[in-house]
């Protein structure tokens, strides 16, 4: 009967799905960890993790962390990890830390090494994103780079009418995401 409710739960979950998401791994709490509410599920998708708190009379908290919001992710295991599973945390930007006790401890490291890929992957784009915007603050414009290629500076110069051209000719091509387009559009509206 529980694993029918769990069932039940996680295709209620499926459903809150967007279009074209979804769950890649799932972890829900052991029983000895939800004598006093409901076990809980956590799972990850290519956008976000997400957190699914059942209510005890009925209903539930859905709580939603884009990858790029999540600083970090632990996890601890327990001793008697068949009856009290694994504790595993996450922080995250501006929600500070939410703390899943209990969960099975194989369907945890899943999701725990998961969410190091999805957290090295954005520290990386971060990184690049930070130098962009510091080469644009000096002058220069990047707008983008390719594989281990160094990204080449637009001289300030150039028409705007053309930088935008280049711009739309990348995002077309695939080379720079929709929000890197946007944020080097403003720039150069901005500098007019």
């Amino acid at each position: 009967m529980a694993d029918t409710r769990i069932t039940t739960a996680l295709n209620t979950l499926q459903r809150l799905l967007l279009a074209g998401e979804t769950i890649i791994h799932s972890s829900r709490q052991v029983r000895l960890a939800a004598l006093l509410h409901r076990r809980e599920i956590i799972a990850t998708t290519p956008n976000r993790l997400i957190i699914f708190k059942r209510r005890l009379i009925g209903g539930y908290q859905m709580i939603d962390v884009r990858w790029q919001d999540l600083r970090d992710a632990s996890i601890n295991e327990n001793i008697l990890e068949k009856y009290f599973g694994a504790v595993f945390k996450a922080n995250v930007a501006g929600r500070g830390i939410q703390v899943v006790a209990g969960l099975e401890v194989e369907s945890a490291r899943a999701l725990y090494v998961f969410c190091q890929q999805q957290e090295q992957e954005w520290r990386e784009k971060n990184r690049i994103r930070s130098i962009e915007e510091d080469r644009a603050k000096s002058g220069g414009m990047v707008l983008g780079h390719l594989g281990g290629h160094a990204p080449e500076a637009v001289p300030p110069a150039e028409e705007p009418l053309s930088r935008l051209k280049k711009a739309k000719d990348m995002l077309t091509e695939g080379l720079i995401s929709d929000a890197e387009f946007e944020t080097i559009k403003a720039r150069i509206v901005n500098n007019l």
